[in-house]
């Protein structure tokens, strides 16, 4: 069905245009809920421990609880609303940018737009990292089984290496698109 809208007669634009401005909207309201949880409880984007950030998360580290008691319990609070939002808006929107941006790139080429369902890889690995973390948030101070957590780390690796595959892949196409052989006027 997305397909179907995807390639819409007269022009694709406004689903490549709702999707930007939603991603848009999306990472403001984002980055502004970050910035709130730094300014007030002293946690933000900067202080986030590098293991919930990257990979390798070792259970045995303190970093990730350190900071929940940083924040204190109005800022976990904090912070579970952030969570909370970043599955209501901010998934939704990447994953539909980047899906319809692979998509045109894929139909335009030629190929299988089955490449474009890579953006669902990367959501669903978020979602899991998410939902690990949010749990972590909802039990401290009591600790989360370190096999969650190695799950969360892998599930970041994974969500970062599609992520990284993904836009790879969108910038080889539009560049053979665009530069190198055109596009194809078929559809798979």
């Amino acid at each position: 069905m997305l397909g179907k809208v995807a390639d819409s007669p007269p022009s694709p634009l406004p689903l490549l245009l709702t999707a930007i401005l939603f991603w848009l909207i999306s990472q403001c309201i984002m980055l502004t809920k970050c910035q709130s949880l730094k300014d007030t409880y002293g946690g933000g984007i900067d202080d986030i421990p590098d293991a919930w950030l990257w990979f390798g998360y070792n259970s045995a580290d303190d970093k990730l609880y350190d900071y929940l008691d940083r924040l204190g319990p109005q800022g976990r609070r904090a912070y579970m609303d952030i969570n909370t939002l970043d599955f209501i808006t901010y998934m939704p929107s990447y994953t539909l940018l980047l899906w319809v941006l692979l998509f045109r790139q894929c139909r335009n080429a030629g190929i299988s737009a089955s490449t474009s369902w890579i953006s669902l890889v990367v959501v669903m690995c978020d979602i899991i990292e998410s939902v690990l973390f949010g749990y972590a948030t909802r039990l401290f101070p009591n600790r989360l089984d370190a096999s969650l957590l190695m799950i969360a780390s892998m599930a970041n690796q994974g969500k970062w290496i599609s992520l990284l595959l993904g836009m790879f892949t969108l910038v080889a196409l539009s560049g053979r698109n665009n530069f190198v052989g055109g596009a194809k006027s078929h559809q798979c």
